[in-house]
């Protein structure tokens, strides 16, 4: 199983693969529970559009992790949010390539941060 593969399983405890039904899932529940109820959608102001965001990117990463490069693109052009360069490349390239690259590197500085802790001054 590969790094990218791992960290997506790890974050569903690795119970379910349909990642890309359980953000749909997610992001519809959200999306009515906010228009059901207009009060509580003003109580939360700029967190409930900020919340749907991040849904949007982990549905889009999970659908380009899927091979539905196309959907993720369409989902891409629509978002507000800050999206990592690895994956921005990866669907420019329309090639995983980038986002394994990325995530290896992330996990290597996670790694390194252990065996040689830096401290911030500050």
């Amino acid at each position: 199983m590969s790094y990218t593969n791992r960290i997506c399983s790890a974050s569903f405890g690795g119970k379910s693969n349909n990642r890309v039904g359980i953000y749909r899932a997610l992001l519809k529940s959200s999306e009515n529970i906010l228009k059901q109820y207009p009060q509580f959608n003003n109580r939360l102001g700029e967190a409930a559009p900020k919340r749907i965001n991040e849904i949007n990117i982990e549905l889009m990463r999970a659908l380009f992790q899927a091979g539905n490069i196309d959907d993720a693109i369409k989902i891409f052009s629509t978002l507000n949010g800050q999206v990592s360069v690895g994956l921005k490349l990866a669907l420019m390239l329309r090639s995983k390539l980038p986002f394994i690259i990325e995530n290896k590197i992330h996990y290597l500085v996670q790694r390194l941060g252990n065996v040689f802790p830096v401290r911030i001054r500050g």
